[in-house]
C-alpha cells in the first residue's frame, strides 16, 4: 500500500478494508458451525 515504498504507511482512508462487513459476517458463521 502506498506509492512505492516511502517508508510511510497509507492512509487507512485510502485503503479498502482487508475484509467487507460480509466478508466477516461469512467468516464468523463459518467459525460458528466449526465450534458445533
Amino acid at each position: 500500500p502506498g506509492k512505492g515504498f516511502t517508508g510511510k504507511a497509507a492512509k487507512e482512508s485510502e485503503l479498502e478494508p482487508l475484509l467487507s462487513a460480509q466478508q466477516i459476517e461469512d467468516v464468523v458463521a463459518f467459525l460458528k458451525t466449526l465450534k458445533e
